[in-house]
């Protein structure tokens, strides 16, 4: 499962628990509080990861829960989201986003212009050490 907080002021930690049916979850998955990156301090937020293996039967689904606790000891649950757990991943979590502009047609080509450029320098400065013999 995969989160991101916007900010995390206030934020003490999360709890995150899961269960086989939208009314609730069964068990929790963390043993301790999973603690704020930034507690306490206004900015911007963390992205959070937790890998859930934990007695999964394939073709089932389960729903999850994010609790957070702020500094004053107050649970927020937020909505349940369901994954089917299959053989193989279930969720791609993008981290990045981006593309690689085209390269003109042309830079290939000076880029190898300019190697046999340079090649042929080197190649007639070892010929000039040579007759200098």
């Amino acid at each position: 499962m995969t989160w991101e907080t916007a900010t995390e002021l206030d934020n003490r930690g999360f709890n995150l628990s899961r269960g086989a049916s939208p009314a609730g979850p069964d068990i929790k998955l963390n043993e301790t509080l999973i603690p704020s990156q930034s507690q306490g301090l206004p900015g911007s937020g963390f992205p959070y990861t937790w890998e859930d293996s934990r007695d999964l039967v394939p073709g089932t689904t389960y729903y999850y829960w994010l609790d957070d606790l702020d500094v004053n000891d107050t649970l927020t649950r937020h909505e349940p989201v369901s994954v089917t757990y299959g053989s193989a991943p279930t969720a791609v979590a993008l981290a990045g986003f981006g593309g690689t502009p085209a390269l003109p047609a042309a830079l290939p080509f000076a880029a190898a212009g300019l190697a046999l450029v340079v090649g042929a320098g080197l190649a007639l400065a070892g010929a000039g050490l040579q007759q200098g013999r």
